[in-house]
């Protein structure tokens, strides 16, 4: 899978009128299509950065939970290091064998994506949309920077 790269989204917090800023991470395919993002918001590019590298450098170490999100049967994944969720998917899987075969490729582009810090490039989106410290909900409408 060459061609995935990681991409770092950025924002601020209307909804709870701070305007505080947070930024978080996706690993995209070489089309553009979301592999998997981060767990998480940070209040700082540097630590968001670290995550990045952090999932690199112990991605042989994490734990990968496929679940169900709904009595429907959607599926979805996430990556656990050291019991802390690292990653999860963009969305939800109607298939269990879709969503595994997700999560292969990104563990799969996670291997191959280029993580340099300063080789990040910077995505704009407006407003945090879940919950603090959860990584937002769309962020398709996102304005490239």
């Amino acid at each position: 899978m060459s061609g995935a790269r990681f991409l770092i989204a950025t924002g601020t917090d209307r909804e709870s009128g701070s305007g505080s800023p947070w930024y978080g991470w996706r690993l995209l395919s070489a089309n553009n299509r979301e592999l998997g993002r981060g767990a998480t918001f940070f209040p700082r590019r540097e630590d968001c950065e670290a995550a990045v590298l952090h999932l690199r450098a112990n991605l042989d170490r994490a734990v990968p939970v496929v679940h169900v999100v709904r009595p429907d049967s959607l599926w979805r994944w996430r990556l656990e290091i050291d019991g802390t969720e690292a990653a999860r998917s963009g969305r939800a899987y109607h298939r269990l064998r879709e969503c595994r075969y997700s999560l292969a490729h990104f563990h799969t582009g996670v291997s191959l994506a280029d993580a340099a810090p300063n080789a990040l490039p910077e995505q704009r989106a407006s407003v945090r949309r879940s919950g603090s410290g959860r990584a937002p909900g769309d962020l398709s409408r996102a304005v490239a920077r």
